[in-house]
């Protein structure tokens, strides 16, 4: 919609107003011992807990949006059972969203609006504004594949800080209630200069992980399912799930009936899952269609970038590297990829 420059010293007196009228969700430090922390998503109560330069966060702010654990809808029972549905929603603004989650955030909409509309989802999703900030290096070597890198929809406004102010890309009319409560100027040539400026920084800081066409991913991927690629590097897998729960784009979930101990009450909830975990595909009897790693992650990168990609048409990985970064066995994905394509490429096996 427009460009506008909004002063640094605005930004608390931004936060201070936001806070008047909705919560506001952002990164902030985790205490993680007695010297050190990292970020992760979390309510923001005061404008010096939002830590806009974080590289990441734990975590992307998909809990936000589809809790860990949550109740779908209470019932009691008797003579006339009741169900009471629960949806727990209420205005949220998303503030320091980075680019690869502003992309996981566009593909859960797409999974939760198709075919059977998760209706708890797109009511706390309307509820949503999301207010981004540039990538970091860290993450740049990983977005940059998949378009990730620089924003283009997604967000209701996007800042980048070039020194002494923020650079305001206002999208949408939520982005703009946001930016009229503080003084801004037109941003002028100068100022989109310094916007490109921080990018080319941001890249020239930052590394290649892959030199392929993303867009060839889905027939590599028809070709997959045989490599031992996936044995050699799924092999010191241990089964943790960590890559499901950080991952801003893994939607599966269990749903487990609670009952009160008096047998007259209780709720439906729905806890995340994830498809690297043994029990995910284990079925009646105890048998598992997936029951070697090779096979669960074979699944995970097939998910990423075949099934989901041929679906709606880009790849459901967003490049936001947490996977790699979490993974206590040293799995990166992308090291697999790399491997399958030269194995393709030159029909020598790279794996066993």
């Amino acid at each position: 919609m427009a460009l506008c420059v909004m002063p640094k010293g605005a930004l608390p007196t931004l936060i201070d107003k936001l806070l008047e009228t909705q919560k506001v969700v952002g990164p902030k430090r985790v205490p993680r011992g007695p010297d050190s922390s990292q970020f992760g998503f979390g309510e923001i109560k005061t404008p010096d807990e939002l830590e806009l330069d974080c590289p990441y966060t734990i975590l992307p702010p998909k809990h936000w949006l589809l809790p860990r654990d949550e109740k779908l809808f209470t019932f009691k029972l008797g003579p006339q059972p009741e169900v009471t549905p629960v949806i727990e929603a209420e205005p949220t603004v998303f503030f320091g969203v980075h680019p690869p989650d502003i992309a996981g955030i566009a593909c859960l909409d797409e999974a939760m609006a198709d075919r059977n509309p998760d209706p708890n989802y797109l009511i706390r999703r309307d509820q949503i504004t999301i207010v981004g900030t540039e990538i970091s290096p860290e993450e740049y070597r990983y977005a940059k594949f998949l378009g990730n890198d620089v924003p283009a929809a997604g967000y209701d406004l996007f800042l980048t800080d070039i020194g002494d102010a923020y650079v305001c890309d206002v999208a949408t009319d939520k982005g703009q209630a946001i930016v009229d409560l503080v003084e801004t100027r037109p941003a002028t040539a100068d100022d989109i200069a310094a916007v490109e400026a921080v990018r080319q920084k941001t890249m020239a800081e930052a590394e290649d992980i892959l030199d392929v066409n993303v867009r060839l991913l889905p027939l590599t991927m028809t070709k997959a399912a045989d490599s031992g690629v996936w044995k050699t590097h799924a092999e010191p897998c241990f089964r943790c799930g960590s890559c499901n729960l950080v991952c801003p784009t893994c939607y599966c979930f269990n749903v487990t009936d609670v009952v009160e101990p008096n047998l007259t009450a209780g709720a439906r909830v729905r806890t995340w899952d994830g498809c690297m975990l043994d029990p995910f595909a284990t079925v009646a009897g105890g048998e598992s269609f997936r029951e070697e790693a090779r096979q669960r992650l074979l699944h995970r990168v097939s998910r990423k970038f075949h099934y989901q990609y041929t679906k709606y048409g880009h790849p459901h990985c967003t490049g936001c590297g947490r996977c790699v970064r979490t993974c206590v066995a040293g799995i990166n994905q992308f090291d697999a990829i790399n491997d399958l394509l030269a194995e393709q490429a030159e029909g020598v096996p790279h794996g066993r």
